[in-house]
């Protein structure tokens, strides 16, 4: 076979390479969204609060196939929490923890209000709450401004005055300021009896938010979590 011909049969195996890995690709999404829609029409299908399994949570992380996503002790207390709380609940960055929010929300008939920054993310779990029909989550578009020392969500419109569960995943480590900007923008509109559930509490920036909002908010904290540390932060009960 000349150079010619070997040239081109490379040629057509490096395309034939090309063509399994997108045919490999294409099957592992639908079988991740397979398992997503599966796991969350058996957790939707509880009228009352069962905790969620193993099976479940492994279900979903590896449905939603999101390395950023949260972590098992997390997702487990926050789906405690939607459950046993009153409502409204803020979402500061949105994912899977969102479906779940909303999967509760419905069942016990309160508004999520989940703020994201990133354009292209914002988009993927608006379609994904859209495809589930969770009508009681808003997904809503909310570009990262400079206040001073820190940037927070510019979120439109109005917040409801008593958010009652917040779960704090954003902005991303690197923002300035980090997570601070939850207390210093909205404290008014969280209830007095509202939990904070704070994601990466053992980071360096979190722990820096925590002493900053214990300053300036008398709040108190314990941190769960092995595997990923995660803060509950709660408000004086004499307020």
């Amino acid at each position: 076979m000349g150079k010619m011909g070997i040239r081109a049969e490379s040629t057509i195996l490096e395309r034939l390479r090309g063509v399994m890995m997108r045919g490999r690709r294409r099957a592992r999404a639908a079988h991740r969204e397979f398992v997503l829609q599966r796991t969350l029409r058996r957790i939707r299908s509880r009228d009352d609060y069962v905790p969620l399994s193993d099976d479940a949570v492994e279900g979903l992380l590896y449905g939603w196939g999101n390395e950023w996503s949260l972590r098992e002790e997390l997702i487990t207390e926050l789906w405690h929490q939607a459950w046993h709380t009153r409502g409204p609940v803020l979402e500061c960055g949105s994912g899977l923890s969102t479906l779940l929010l909303g999967v509760a929300a419905e069942r016990l008939d309160y508004q999520v209000y989940s703020l994201e920054h990133d354009e292209a993310w914002h988009a993927k779990v608006s379609d994904a709450v859209q495809v589930l029909g969770l009508t009681h989550v808003k997904v809503i578009a909310a570009p990262l401004v400079l206040h001073s020392g820190y940037a927070w969500y510019d979120a439109p419109g109005d917040f409801p005055p008593d958010f009652s569960l917040v779960l704090c995943d954003g902005p991303p480590a690197a923002t300035m300021g980090g997570r601070y900007g939850l207390l210093a923008e909205l404290r008014p509109s969280l209830a007095n009896d509202c939990v904070i559930l704070l994601d990466d509490a053992a980071r360096d920036g979190e722990q820096e938010v925590l002493v900053r909002w214990t300053a300036e908010h008398q709040v108190t904290h314990r941190i769960e979590g092995r595997e990923k540390p995660f803060a509950v932060v709660e408000f004086p009960t004499d307020l």
